[in-house]
């Protein structure tokens, strides 16, 4: 879905160690798209990610402006 409507894209997942926090962040150059949007939509992707983050006791959050791709950052406490 990211890269609907385009040839290529990048896609960049870096994982890192703040203090006693482990972060996950997912940026990529995509169309982007509106995560309170999503939620209200009720979308299977979305869901499914913040049931893996609840499982973990985690926080998500949306990084990114619609129009600049997708960048989610997935924080969970070690």
């Amino acid at each position: 879905h990211a890269f609907n409507g385009k040839d290529s894209g990048i896609i960049s997942i870096n994982l890192f160690q703040i203090e006693d926090k482990i972060q996950l962040e997912y940026h990529d150059n995509g169309v982007g798209f509106d995560m309170k949007k999503a939620i209200l939509k009720d979308s299977t992707g979305i869901n499914l990610i913040n049931a893996f983050v609840d499982q973990l006791d985690g926080e998500l959050t949306d990084q990114a402006k619609t129009s600049e791709g997708c960048h989610l950052l997935l924080t969970f406490i070690k």
